[in-house]
């Protein structure tokens, strides 16, 4: 259900950034740099974590239904839903809207209470949906498009601060050049990357996308849903990252809106985990880096330097490797059903390790 990568899916790594469960008259502390593995079940309120106030972004990976399961997603529900616990500390307000980008992969979000009473949900016959809610204890509930080709993201916003960014860091990349900085768990949405050094800059955690309507939290508002057209992918092209470290960070957005790293140098980084779907990575240079664990559903590959790089455990499917040098890579594990090969095979359905 939920992850989170440099999304930044190029710098925001999301950081997954969750509540500690206790109940609501306790005032949990919230923390950051929780995955979805570690969120409460489908069917337990104290089993895992409980989002809330403060708690940052919070990144649920929805797969189809019928389909495998995203990379280290640790789903809180079953393949096809997710759900994500949620307290309000203080009466406020919920609202969505479902654009078409976010409807060909959702098929709708719901704000359920304790009891299991639905109290909003919002659909295709119902696009703008709001509830006001009491204190108390909450989930949503997000189901996917029958028949859904991609994963989808769904990211909630709480607010709050990470508190392990260095805020003379992230001035320091606004010049450009941020070479061996420490960004890690920074908030670095709608930040400028393109073109930047960031060689040897811990990232991990971090969060990087764009979001057109900003993170910004109106009054009373409990939480923020950013899907579809209200995620973008990090703009990096070119950026330098080599030898950077970005596990769990979240460097692109959703859909076919991915992260443009085009000609980025990502040679020895370490991208585990990170969210890069749809990305753009023309001619990049991944030499040596280990994308382990990642998702890179549909990523543009073409002319990249692949040599030696580990893909364990990645999910290919649909990958772009045109002209691409694969030389030594490891793809043990890794999801290929679908990927274009540099010999121009079409990897086979179910292709695993190797191109079938």
């Amino acid at each position: 259900m939920m992850k989170i990568h440099l999304i930044s899916a190029a710098l925001a790594a999301a950081t997954l950034i969750a509540g500690c469960g206790g109940s609501v008259g306790n005032a949990p502390m919230r923390k950051f740099t929780v995955s979805e593995a570690n969120l409460a079940g489908a069917t337990g309120k104290t089993d895992g974590e409980i989002v809330g106030p403060g708690s940052g972004l919070v990144v649920l990976q929805l797969e189809p239904a019928g389909g495998l399961p995203a990379p280290l997603s640790g789903d809180t529900a079953t393949i096809g839903v997710d759900h994500m616990w949620f307290d309000v500390d203080n009466p406020g307000r919920f609202s969505v809207k479902l654009d078409e980008a976010a409807l060909a992969d959702v098929f709708d979000v719901a704000i359920i209470d304790a009891n299991g009473k639905v109290l909003m949900q919002a659909n295709r016959a119902h696009t703008v949906a709001s509830v006001d809610l009491p204190r108390g204890r909450y989930f949503m509930r997000a189901t996917a498009v029958p028949g859904a080709l991609d994963v989808a993201l769904v990211m909630s916003w709480f607010g709050g601060d990470a508190g392990l960014a260095n805020a003379a860091a992230v001035a320091q990349l606004a010049t450009g050049n941020c070479n061996g900085c420490n960004l890690r768990g920074a908030n670095l949405v709608n930040a400028t990357l393109r073109g930047a050094n960031l060689a040897n800059a811990d990232l991990r955690g971090a969060i990087a996308f764009r979001a057109p309507g900003g993170l910004a939290l109106l009054p009373g508002e409990v939480f923020k849903l950013l899907l579809g057209a209200d995620v973008l992918g990090v703009d990096a092209t070119g950026a330098n990252l080599a030898g950077a470290a970005l596990s769990g960070a979240w460097l692109s957005g959703s859909g076919s809106r991915g992260a443009l790293l085009s000609g980025a140098n990502l040679s020895a980084a370490t991208v585990t985990d990170t969210w890069l779907a749809h990305a753009d990575l023309t001619g990049t240079n991944l030499s040596n880096g280990d994308f382990s664990r990642s998702t890179m559903v549909r990523a543009v590959m073409r002319g990249a330097n692949l040599a030696n790089a580990r893909f364990v455990g990645t999910d290919l499917s649909g990958v772009d490797l045109a002209g691409a040098n694969l030389e030594n890579a490891n793809f043990s594990g890794a999801k290929l059903d679908g990927a274009a090969w540099p010999d121009g095979r079409i990897c086979a359905p179910r292709s695993v390790t190797t191109c079938q």
